[in-house]
């Protein structure tokens, strides 16, 4: 089975859109694609699928897109793997056929996991209208781009103005919603503050980020940062999967730079009095690099 060129992903589509577009032309089923891949759609969560289903359109595609392209152009892949631990970034690209040893066990539920983590996505899906109208005039259908469905990214990458809140869900009635299910009438503008831009732009960065990286890199570069910066009293301690860094200093430009109601409204609990904590949230990072005056980067060498 072969997808047609009109199927291929729009740039910046996130995958759940490709699916939705092909179910309806073809009027097939939501099990169709289900059944075909392994993958079980209704579990998945705004541009987020299993390896099985990225190999099913790796093959359909005739491989003219390989499995970790799909990944980091389709999922929430990248946000994740910029800042995961070394192994699980070596587990990550045997899976997606990047590498061919990786030390330790590897399942495919080690692959999906990252796709389960909702914290980096909006519960319901989100529009640009500026990108809409453009979108039909070009391709003459409109679809989902997945840097809207990202959370805390209320404006677009491209026309700076707030993005639209709709009703739908990703997967409703056991279906893919599509841009024609919007009901305007439920429609409501997202709320734009002074961090929006920002968080917007490092939001469109990472996602066109192709290098993987690990987790600990980040650390040291912060260390360097700060240090750089005056900020002289940062100590790093790994508790399980993540790090916590105590700097007395390092939290008050955090909340002198984001702002109390802010951090309260949007990061509850991962700022405390006198630390704050490192993991694969790619929020985290930001929240301490720009109040160093420093932006994100693509890659901390």
């Amino acid at each position: 089975m072969r997808i047609p060129c009109c199927f291929y992903p729009y740039p910046g589509e996130m995958l759940s859109s490709t699916c939705g577009r092909i179910l309806k032309h073809t009027s097939l089923p939501l099990s169709s694609i289900d059944r075909l891949c392994g993958s079980k759609l209704k579990r998945s969560h705004n541009g987020a699928f299993s390896l099985e289903l990225l190999r099913f359109f790796h093959g359909m595609l005739e491989h003219r897109l390989s499995v970790m392209e799909l990944a980091c152009s389709c999922t929430i892949f990248p946000m994740f793997m910029m800042f995961a631990s070394e192994r699980t970034v070596a587990q990550h690209q045997f899976l997606a056929g990047g590498a061919k040893t990786v030390p330790g066990s590897v399942t495919n539920k080690s692959f999906m996991s990252i796709h389960f983590c909702r914290q980096l996505l909006k519960s319901h899906l989100c529009f640009c209208r500026d990108c809409f109208r453009e979108q039909l005039e070009r391709y003459g259908e409109n679809y989902w781009k997945l840097i809207w469905q990202l959370a805390l990214v209320n404006t677009c990458d491209i026309h700076d103005c707030p993005l639209v809140k709709t009703s739908l869900w990703q997967v409703q009635q056991c279906r893919l919603p599509t841009p024609e299910d919007i009901n305007e009438a439920s429609c409501q503008e997202l709320t734009v503050d002074r961090h929006s831009h920002v968080l917007t732009r490092t939001a469109a960065m990472l996602l066109a980020n192709r290098k993987l990286t690990r987790r600990e890199k980040w650390i040291e570069k912060l260390q360097k940062v700060a240090a750089t910066d005056g900020v002289t009293d940062i100590r790093v301690a790994p508790v399980e999967s993540d790090y916590h860094i105590a700097s007395k200093m390092l939290v008050n430009r955090i909340r002198s730079y984001w702002g109390r109601d802010w951090l309260e409204t949007h990061c509850r609990g991962m700022v405390d009095r006198h630390c704050f904590r490192l993991g694969g949230d790619w929020l985290h990072y930001l929240l301490a690099f720009q109040a160093l005056n420093q932006d994100l980067g693509c890659t901390p060498d």
